[in-house]
């Protein structure tokens, strides 16, 4: 099994008639699913795609859009998939980074893209149902042909994209799967875009392991959600920790019968007191803590029985994949030390696409000239026994009254006093000279810093203190710092 569309051909062809996706709409087959990825190949071929032209899908989570997926792979195309809700500034910037042969939109698009041919997703839909669905004329494609543009998120500047061959990914389905052992019984619930690879993922490991695919939205993760999960028998749920607060929320009213039994965290952390209380409203259920970045996809995987014994640890690299942490000068650290984490395995991508600056600084070679070593610019230290323990972003470490401070260990306190449900700390930048703690809390300020300071230096007390009624997120679910950061400028 050399590429993407092969997860999906190897369980049709002796599963045919199993359930593959549901959505709120609709039910279909892994037969199905071929077929139209069948169709969807040849339309494109039609359009003149050829190996390695990149193909920007701009659509929301949908049946047809993973159909679409593995047509693209078969005609070894490059998929780009674009969030339907992203900016119009980060989207003109994408279509000239990767410069599409083709877009497939639900609308057209009045920016500056004239020059690259638009279809409506309506068409290609009406379009696809004269072409054959059993079978596909195309060239052979290599293994470490390009699969997938991934493009990060624009936190650190405008979007970049990770270069991720179908090699890598498979690679990382299987030792994933390996670790959470998802079986064909399991139905996965994914309310995170496609655009987002943690939910984009959810597509390979639900085919790898013949498993069935519930497609939700971002809009159905609200009063709704566990209904959502109970109606559709969910039993996997890859999640993060704002999607996680409101499951917490909701369960205490259908406890009794929902039926999950895995749920993934990755993104940020999941605080340990999100954790205790799952496992109080769903005691069966079992929880797996994970690190990860689109540059490699997924690094670890702490199991559940091993939460209570390595409390606060994302796990061990995954079966195959080395990791260490160095000082500025990239020297390996000893057992405990503090540093940057490198990864090294099949799992790390091969770049950025359009940045060889960026890609010589992050990654590196090994002695046989492949890419397999990766410079996350993330702060851990790995204990006797390889775990491996997140200390915090580059970003998250900041100067105040001289002194280091690191942002996640105020967070940290917080969580650990249960003095917020959710807290963000902004160091200061440039604009603004301050750190401010941003908390979703029905505590008041006086009591919140009255209680830190009891744990914590006076000069690591953040400079100010705000209570939000809500976190802002971004599309994937995440707390949105740059909204954090505008708020902050207009105090």
């Amino acid at each position: 099994m050399n590429y993407i569309h092969q997860i999906l051909d190897n369980v049709a062809r002796k599963y045919k008639k199993k359930t593959a996706l549901i959505t709120r709409d609709e039910v279909i087959t892994y037969q199905e699913v071929q077929e139209r990825s069948f169709q969807f190949g040849n339309f494109l071929l039609q359009q003149g795609i050829e190996k390695g032209d990149r193909i920007l899908l701009k659509l929301p989570n949908s049946i047809d859009l993973i159909c679409l997926l593995m047509g693209i792979s078969r005609v070894g195309g490059v998929s780009v998939i674009v969030n339907s809700q992203t900016t119009k500034y980060n989207y003109d910037y994408i279509v000239s980074d990767c410069n599409p042969k083709l877009i497939i939109s639900e609308e057209y698009n009045s920016s500056k893209t004239s020059i690259n041919p638009i279809i409506l997703m309506n068409t290609v839909k009406e379009e696809i149902k004269n072409y054959d669905k059993h079978k596909l004329l195309s060239d052979e494609i290599e293994e470490m042909d390009l699969a997938l543009l991934i493009y990060t998120s624009g936190s650190t500047g405008r979007p970049k994209a990770v270069v991720s061959p179908h090699s890598n990914v498979i690679f990382c389905t299987r030792a994933i799967s390996e670790v959470l052992e998802i079986n064909d019984c399991d139905i996965i619930g994914n309310f995170l875009p496609f655009s987002f690879d943690y939910g984009l993922y959810q597509i390979f490991l639900s085919f790898y392991n013949k498993a069935t695919l519930a497609l939700g939205e971002v809009s159905l993760a609200g009063v709704q959600f566990v209904k959502f999960l109970k109606e559709w028998k969910v039993t996997i749920l890859p999640s993060v920790p704002h999607l996680t607060e409101g499951l917490i929320k909701l369960l205490p009213r259908y406890c009794n019968d929902v039926p999950l039994r895995i749920i993934t965290n990755t993104g940020e952390s999941l605080p340990l007191s999100y954790i205790s209380k799952l496992k109080e409203l769903i005691p069966n259920c079992k929880i797996y803590p994970m690190y990860g970045l689109t540059e490699c996809k997924r690094v670890s995987i702490l199991k559940p029985h091993e939460i209570a014994i390595k409390p606060g640890s994302v796990g061990k690299p995954l079966q195959g994949v080395k990791c260490y942490v160095v000082n500025e000068q990239g020297i390996s650290l000893k057992i405990g030390e503090i540093g940057e984490l490198v990864v090294e395995g099949p799992n790390v991508m091969t770049g950025y696409w359009n940045n060889n600056p960026l890609t010589n600084e992050k990654f590196k070679k090994n002695i046989h000239g492949v890419i397999n070593t990766l410079y996350t610019g993330d702060s851990f230290k790995i204990d006797n026994d390889g775990y491996l323990y997140f200390i915090g972003r580059t970003g998250d470490y900041y100067k105040q009254k001289g002194f280091r401070i690191s942002s996640k260990e105020i967070e940290d306190t917080v969580y650990n006093l249960n003095l917020a449900e959710i807290a963000v700390l902004i160091p200061p930048d440039d604009l603004v000279k301050k750190s401010i703690l941003f908390l979703k809390t029905d505590k008041s300020i006086s009591y919140v810093k009255e209680k830190l300071m009891e744990r914590i230096e006076s000069y690591k007390i953040p400079d100010e203190i705000l209570i939000l009624k809500e976190m802002p997120v971004s599309v994937n679910k995440k707390i949105d710092k740059s909204k954090l950061r505008e708020i902050r400028s207009q105090i």
